[in-house]
């Protein structure tokens, strides 16, 4: 993500976007409250009430692009105030239903991006060519496959997702959030990530050295339930029913250490990365809570099996943020079969 609001840089430990503050506060107010906490967010009910309860919060919509859009236009549009074709993510949800477990066949996406021309005219996220809104497209095309496919076949274990997707939905920042003024939208950025079904980076030799692409992956990791791992692509990737070349380890290292194209984005930075380091989301006895209450049917699952066994499974499944030190799994994909 790469802003071009230009602000005075800050001092003093004194915030220079104190406007945002508020928003800042009630996000994480709310990914720490219990009631989020409880939410299914694998069933529809539960995601729609995940994307109100952060409008609710912040004043602010979770806005999302469809792949088919991005297939039709050729191009990532900018946003201008309320000028988007972005839909909100509760118009995406409801516009597709569910399957027969419950679950939604829209899919919600967060990508995380180094924008290639962050330095021209306006800048843009993508080159001339549309050469990243084509890779986006063919992505969605092989993760619609790829969901309705056997575990053995793609590699892949998502049960709590959908086998039965309609549409693919991506969170952009050039079409999802206001570009003439960034700031409330990217204070609300970790609810936005926290609604968000998956992770996808589109991988650039920098993508590694930028700040807010190592923001948009910690904050993944730190409050996207499947966030601990990461679907990453490149220029020329294409749907060719290829399953998972490789899983990779991949250190979620300090974003405060990265480059940045605008350095008073630094504060929002430390802000973003505060939020992901309180987060609480994923403990032991968070995800021991959800492994009991997520459905009738794993309630009673789970009710044949000690709580020695329970909790021990609780414990694989919990993580909490260290920066340098946590990692998530990066999906790799082939060029063919």
């Amino acid at each position: 993500m790469t802003t071009n609001r230009v602000v005075p840089e800050p001092g003093h430990g004194v915030s220079i976007f104190p406007e945002l503050d508020g928003i800042k506060d009630s996000t994480l107010q709310l990914l720490k409250s219990k009631k989020w906490s409880k939410l299914h967010v694998s069933t529809l009910k539960g995601k729609l009430e995940q994307v109100k309860m952060i409008t609710d919060a912040t004043g602010l919509s979770m806005r999302v692009i469809s792949a088919s859009k991005l297939e039709s236009v050729g191009k990532v549009p900018k946003r201008r105030k309320d000028e988007t074709p972005a839909i909100t993510a509760a118009e995406a949800l409801n516009l597709h239903g569910v399957d027969v477990g419950g679950r939604p066949r829209a899919v919600l996406v967060f990508v995380s991006h180094r924008w290639l021309r962050p330095k021209t005219e306006d800048g843009d996220m993508d080159d001339a060519r549309g050469t990243k809104t084509k890779v986006l497209v063919e992505w969605a095309r092989w993760f619609k496959w790829a969901l309705r496919q056997p575990n053995e076949t793609t590699g892949l274990l998502l049960p709590d997702m959908t086998k039965d997707p309609q549409e693919i939905y991506f969170w952009i920042d050039q079409v999802c959030v206001d570009q003439a003024g960034p700031g409330p939208e990217i204070a609300a950025l970790p609810g936005f990530v926290a609604c968000s079904h998956i992770m996808l980076c589109y991988h650039t030799d920098d993508y590694e050295r930028r700040a807010w692409c190592r923001v948009e992956r910690m904050m993944g990791y730190a409050l996207s339930t499947a966030g601990d791992m990461m679907f990453v692509v490149k220029e020329g990737f294409q749907h060719l029913r290829q399953p998972v070349l490789k899983e990779v380890p991949w250190v979620i290292t300090d974003p405060a250490e990265g480059h940045l194209t605008v350095e008073s984005d630094r504060e929002h930075i430390r802000n973003l990365t505060s939020v992901a380091l309180a987060s609480e989301a994923f403990t032991t006895k968070q995800v021991f809570m959800r492994m009991f209450t997520s459905t009738w049917f794993m309630s009673m699952g789970w009710g044949f099996l000690c709580c020695a066994c329970c909790g021990l499974c609780a414990m694989i499944k919990s993580r909490k943020l260290e920066l340098n030190k946590s990692t998530v799994t990066a999906l790799m994909l082939q060029k063919g079969l």
